[in-house]
Order: C-alpha cells, then structure tokens, then sequence
C-alpha cells in the first residue's frame, strides 16, 4: 500500500491511494483464481498515480457487474509501470506460473505505447531485473527496510515531478508543430514492428496455452493530435539512440503496431478493440500518455460497451 501526493497532475484528487495483493496485482478481487480478465500493459495499464477505484479496470468491472450473470466478474489488472511487450513475455515465464490456480479466461493486451518508441531490446528495470550477487544485492532483494525506502523515494520523486512523462503538461496547439515524419526512419520503423509482431506472436501463444483468449485494445495518446486540419505532432516525443523523435514518427509507429495486434489477435480466436480512435479531449490526459480519471473512465465505458458488442461478455456469462 502506497499513498501518493498528485496534486501536481492537474486533477481533483490530492491524494491516490495504490495497492497491491500478495500476488503482485492491482483490484479488489484480484487474487488466485477468482480472477476472470487480467490486463496486461506498461503505465498506462498500472496507473500508478490513479487511485483504487478510479483505474480503467475498476469502471470496466463495474459496467460488467451491471449485466446479468456478471454480477462477481473480477478484473484483475497486471499491468507494469516500463513494460514493454518483453517484460510481458517474462510475466508468463516469471510470475504468473508462481500464481496458484491462475486461470482466467481472457488477458486483455493494452500495450503498445511502450513498443512504440522503438524498443528493440529488453529495457533493464523496466523489462527486467536481475538479480545481483553479494551481501549488498541480497540486502536490496530481501529487505523490508529497502522496500520503504524505495516507496519513500518514489513519493519524492512525484513530490518534484521528476518522474518520466508523469507530470502535468498544459498541452497547447501551438507546440504541435510536426507535420511530417523525421527524414530516413522507415527501416528503423519497420524494423521496430517487425521485432514487436514476432513478440506478440508470443505472447498470444502464452496466453493460449493458460486456457484463456487474448483481447487486444489500442491506445489512445496526446503526442499527435488533429486540432482540425489535419494530424500534427509535438517536435519532442521520444528518443531512441541519441535521437530526437516527434509525435508524427510516434503515430505513425503506433498504427504499425495497432495493425499487427488486430491481425493476430483476431487470428488466434481472440478480439481487437480499436480504443485509440475514439473521441477524447486533450484536458482527459495530465501529460501526453497518462489520462485523469475523467479519461479513463472513457475508456473502462468504451470497453465495456465493445466487450457487449462483440459478444465477450456472452463468453464470460457462459462460462460463468
């Protein structure tokens, strides 16, 4: 359990308070096998800064609650904050084998925004962790004293806004000024897409052999927006290898990443879920990734209203 002071985000809460079980995930009703749905994603799935009760899975669980024999559905959230689609890998391999009876029925993949920025590699402590040898690294691995530290540095870090992208921006038309994609990244690109098709390919494959369908959602962000005329990004999205990328490069390598997981998932008898075309506005975001409860409740309702739509909740009902 871990309190947060966001009142530098932008939104009404002060502070967010942020849980997990025994079993290292987030929800009410998360543990072992009572869980129906497990997402999977990086921050924008793990929401570190948003309360219990105001995460996208919350206001999913309560739509799907309101329906006829879904009334003890349990969505579980697993997402992690710098995961990339090689950290979910490793979930499989790693965590949730550690899991008794784990068995959900569906992993819902919100990923993507990490994949994006050309992640051709596994991100250390992000992705991974090793684990270090000697009286020192054992120390950091076993002790309580170290993981209260850990969680007061990350409160101070909030408190100076010196995390990432987790802090608010006024997001302004005037700063989109990217109109075109940076000059000679089609092979870095392709390349990007091509690395992250054949870890989705994976990760489908694990999902499968638990039992469980794979729904793939893509997701919405504020690096490249349309005020009106047309799709222009911010000149400072992300950077790969020392250089600088806007969010015309970043869109355009999302809708890359956004083709492969409706051919694949939709292939492997699992769902696609287009989020990231629906209508939001720039105030739903407190930076140009992570979304204010306002936001998000727009996405738990958009999924919900798709779960309805293409007959998932008909699966969970049967099953159930």
């Amino acid at each position: 359990r871990i309190e947060y002071q966001v009142s530098n985000l932008g939104y009404q809460n002060k502070t967010v308070v942020y849980n997990r079980d025994e079993y290292g995930l987030r929800g009410t009703c998360a543990s072992n096998n009572t869980a129906d749905i497990v997402t999977l994603g990086g921050s924008t799935t793990d929401q570190k800064y948003i309360s219990d009760g105001d995460t996208w899975q919350d206001v999913l669980q309560q739509e799907l609650r309101g329906l006829e024999n879904l009334e003890t559905i349990c969505v579980a959230n697993a997402g992690m904050d710098g995961h990339s689609t090689f950290g979910h890998i490793e979930s499989f391999r790693r965590w949730f084998p550690l899991i008794e009876d784990f068995r959900p029925k569906f992993f819902l993949l919100y990923v993507g925004i990490n994949d994006a920025a050309y992640r051709l590699a596994p991100v250390r402590k992000h992705d991974y962790r090793v684990k270090g040898l000697g009286i020192r690294n054992a120390w950091r691995d076993n002790s309580a004293l170290y993981r209260h530290y850990k969680i007061a540095k990350s409160k101070l870090h909030m408190a100076r806004q010196a995390y990432g992208g987790h802090r608010f921006e006024e997001k302004q038309p005037d700063e989109y000024l990217a109109r075109q994609v940076t000059p000679e990244t089609d092979l870095l690109m392709t390349s990007n897409i091509e690395g992250f098709r054949e870890r989705l390919i994976t990760l489908v494959s694990q999902i499968k052999n638990t039992g469980a369908l794979p729904i793939c959602v893509s997701q919405p962000h504020a690096l490249a927006w349309d005020f009106g005329q047309g799709l222009v990004g911010i000149g400072q999205a992300f950077t790969h290898d020392g250089q600088t990328y806007n969010g015309i490069d970043y869109q355009r390598s999302m809708d890359g990443i956004n083709k492969e997981m409706k051919e694949i998932c939709i292939k492997n008898d699992g769902f696609y879920i287009d989020i990231a075309s629906a209508d939001f506005e720039l105030t739903d975001y407190y930076d140009y990734i992570h979304m204010k409860p306002v936001g998000l409740a727009k996405v738990g309702s958009r999924l919900a209203t798709e779960f309805r739509k293409q007959g998932i909740t008909t699966l969970l009902s049967y099953e159930k």
